[in-house]
């Protein structure tokens, strides 16, 4: 499926709480480089290096929760005896009132599905957030409340996304362009930039 492929050789050095967005045309290679980066994928050759420091959490597109048979709560709290006072806080502060956090994930709207994942990487203390073309399948409203959502996350962002308004609401420092499996540089990534008025 993806012998053609061949991403790098790429050097990519990311600093704490630095944004950035991956664009290109459908079918480029934009999510099979964020599954590469979660470890979701492997490489036939080369590898991919990242700090042990770093603790990577991925949301993938249908934003769908480990445990769907679990509530909220129940998916985010690593353990059953511990308080749920600070979880509800932290899920209120994404936007998730008490009676969503008690339901399960299919009872919730793509959008406050989309924010309990969040709150459940920060609850986890995952400082690199992957997220692939995530307002997608969200109405106005919901795209807004995400999009607030992010800006508000002072961890690190890689995301994969067309939307302009979330391009330009998170002043992304770095942007990679992706496409037919190459990560373009140079004149072609200019170029490409410049046809979809992203520069």
């Amino acid at each position: 499926m993806f012998e053609k492929t061949k991403l790098g050789p790429y050097n990519l050095s990311v600093s704490t709480g630095e944004k950035i967005v991956i664009v290109g045309p459908n079918g480029g290679g934009k999510s099979s480089f964020v599954k590469l980066i979660a470890g979701e994928y492997k490489l036939s050759s080369g590898s991919v290096e990242v700090s042990k420091e770093i603790n990577i959490g991925y949301i993938n597109q249908d934003f769908s929760f480990k445990f769907p048979d679990k509530t909220i709560l129940e998916n985010i709290k690593p353990d059953s005896e511990i308080d749920s006072s600070g979880y509800y806080n932290l899920l209120a502060k994404f936007g998730i009132k008490k009676d969503k956090a008690d339901s399960l994930p299919v009872e919730l709207s793509p959008g406050q599905r989309a924010r309990a994942l969040l709150a459940e990487l920060v609850a986890k203390g995952t400082n690199l957030i992957l997220m692939d073309e995530p307002t997608n399948h969200l109405d106005i409203s919901a795209s807004d409340e995400l999009q607030n959502a992010l800006v508000d996350f002072d961890g690190t962002l890689i995301v994969v996304t067309h939307d302009r308004e979330l391009i330009d609401s998170l002043e992304f420092k770095k942007i990679i362009v992706i496409d037919e499996g190459q990560i373009l540089t140079g004149k072609k990534e200019s170029d490409y930039l410049k046809q979809a008025n992203i520069i």
